[in-house]
């Protein structure tokens, strides 16, 4: 009668803290190297849930602040060039491990077009 009981009570625990249901974790599915596929050929590197970098063709490493929700995700360059630039928001589609990002309406450090990627393992 008392393991009846105590099933019960576990039962509504588990419902009343949101059961088993997998929480979004804001960022993890970027978290990790992105290799650019077109319009150029570079790497994008998200370090963390709210920064990635960029290499370019040079040495300096370039950082790009950036948060998302389920469709657009909003940029704005933090790098060494020691500039203000507005955060710009922009139109994405991440399928497993393909990414493309819609940067047409201009984004500081990226040509004016779509972006597809290809997630490094």
């Amino acid at each position: 009668m008392i393991s009846k009981y105590l099933s019960i009570v576990a039962f509504f625990v588990v419902v009343l803290s949101g059961g088993c249901s997998k929480e979004i974790d804001e960022g993890g599915e970027f978290i990790g190297s992105w290799k650019i596929v077109s319009p150029d050929s570079d790497t994008l590197t998200f370090t963390n849930e709210s920064t990635f970098t960029r290499k370019y063709f040079e040495v300096v490493v370039h950082t790009f602040s950036y948060s998302y929700d389920s469709d657009s995700i909003t940029i704005q360059y933090t790098g060494p060039n020691k500039i203000l630039v507005r955060p710009s928001t922009h139109h994405y589609e991440l399928k497993k491990d393909a990414l493309s990002i819609d940067f047409s309406n201009g984004c500081y450090g990226f040509d004016s077009t779509i972006y597809k990627l290809s997630r490094i393992k």
